[in-house]
């Protein structure tokens, strides 16, 4: 079992029992701080999906379905502060073995991480239900810099003080409301009434996911466009250009026997006859004309290669939004099995 001597509350008494539970090697370290971060990335986008489902259907915090929807937000708040402080540390001891441009990586994916939590946190404080609930000593204003040793030793971990109090009269009322349900279930009728905001939120899902699979196919579609047009203009491009390869070399070869011929008239004494004049015009306007026609090849090659980067840039595009909304729908098949999962 990996990482089996993590517990499962993830509470460790010192940060050197945590680096010596992941090994002294910097490999064990550097994958433990990835799971760490793929962990807090997996809290920020759960909490992300509560609150867009809060702000759709309009409810407070403080009703009983919006505290349904928030309570689990509790143990991730727990969690991702206490991940907050192991991965800091744990960056704080890479550093001191590895080079800092090996660690850029994991700088940035801190500091998005750090970002979101502080957002995270300043959205749950600001709603009166967590605050009954919970009281939690904010992050610093700014992250801690890995590349200075001696901030370590300045470094304060956040916590996150639960009021158990204030839970268990929470629970209390609930249990209140429980009991209250039950009875008029059992003086009424005996089948149980769904939640609406519950039921709206799975017919949501449906619809959502139905759309992200059409987007999903139509960006399909789009992409094998792209991309066969992408082929054909190459293909294009690459001919012309071949053409223009022949045109340049004959080119070339032209105005080096007008040298040549210039070369030869001027070392000649004698009068000019009148038959190598008139050659000398038609050189000079056949080299014009090749001249001009060059001149339009290379326009050409130049619109047809800023098309075909154009369609590149379009076709990057197009696998970047087929990823995006490739995440999005797993994301939103992750929350249907939320939602099948609450509603049994």
């Amino acid at each position: 079992m990996k990482n089996s001597q993590i517990p499962g509350n993830l509470v460790v008494d010192d940060h050197q029992q945590l680096i010596q539970s992941a090994g002294e090697g910097e490999d064990a370290l550097f994958s433990l701080a990835i799971e760490m971060f793929d962990y807090l990335d997996c809290i920020l986008d759960l909490q992300t999906e509560i609150f867009k489902t809060i702000e759709s259907s309009k409810q407070s915090s403080m009703t009983n379905a919006g505290q349904c929807r928030l309570k689990p937000l509790i143990p991730c708040i727990q969690d991702a502060m206490v991940l907050y402080d192991y991965v800091t540390k744990i960056l704080f001891k890479l550093h001191s073995k590895l080079s800092p441009d090996l660690l850029n990586g994991h700088r940035d994916r801190f500091l998005k991480i750090f970002k979101g939590l502080k957002k995270f946190y300043e959205k749950t404080m600001s709603l009166q239900y967590f605050k009954n609930l919970i009281e939690i000593h904010h992050l610093p204003k700014y992250p801690p810099n890995f590349l200075v040793q001696s901030e370590l030793q300045n470094y304060q971990p956040s916590r996150v003080t639960v009021l158990n109090d204030s839970i268990d009269q929470n629970d209390t009322i609930s249990e209140h409301l429980v009991s209250l349900d039950d009875t008029t279930s059992t003086n009424g009728s005996s089948s149980p009434v769904p939640d609406p905001g519950v039921m709206a939120l799975y017919v949501e899902k449906d619809r959502q996911v139905k759309e992200l699979e059409y987007q999903v196919d139509g960006l399909k579609l789009e992409l094998e466009r792209l991309g066969r047009q992408a082929r054909t203009q190459l293909q294009q491009l690459q001919f012309e250009i071949a053409e223009l390869k022949q045109e340049l070399l004959l080119k070339m070869q032209q105005l080096a026997e007008k040298d040549e011929i210039i070369q030869q008239l001027k070392g000649h004494e004698c009068k000019i006859p009148l038959e190598f004049l008139e050659r000398l015009e038609k050189a000079e306007l056949h080299s014009k004309s090749m001249d001009d026609k060059f001149l339009k090849l290379k326009e050409l090659y130049q619109r047809l290669s800023t098309e075909h980067v154009s369609l590149l840039r379009k076709n990057a595009t197009a696998e970047k939004e087929l990823a995006e909304t490739k995440k999005a729908f797993n994301n939103q098949t992750e929350l249907g099995v939320q939602v099948e999962v609450r509603l049994r």
